[in-house]
């Protein structure tokens, strides 16, 4: 994918920072919040096919680019039933 080697840290960190932001919220607001980034750790579009949880660039399932593909709804899906339980 087109991103520089020293913007993947910058990434993960806004997105580590973003995923606290809505804990945080969550906590205050007295609701449930079920963590999917640590869930997808070594499914991320990079992958092949059969591994990856999320779309690159040029998609090679039914999903938006950049976006969770049907492996990834579901592993989510099943994230938020644990949560549930």
């Amino acid at each position: 994918m087109p991103i520089a080697r020293g913007d993947v840290p910058y990434l993960r960190g806004t997105e580590t920072r973003l995923n606290a932001m809505l804990a945080a919220a969550a906590a205050k607001a007295d609701v449930g919040y079920v963590d999917a980034y640590n869930g997808t750790i070594g499914h991320d579009a990079c992958q092949p096919p059969d591994v990856k949880w999320v779309e690159g660039l040029i998609p090679t399932s039914l999903a938006a680019p950049m976006h969770p593909n049907a492996a990834g709804e579901q592993a989510m899906a099943g994230l938020i039933l644990d949560a549930l339980r």
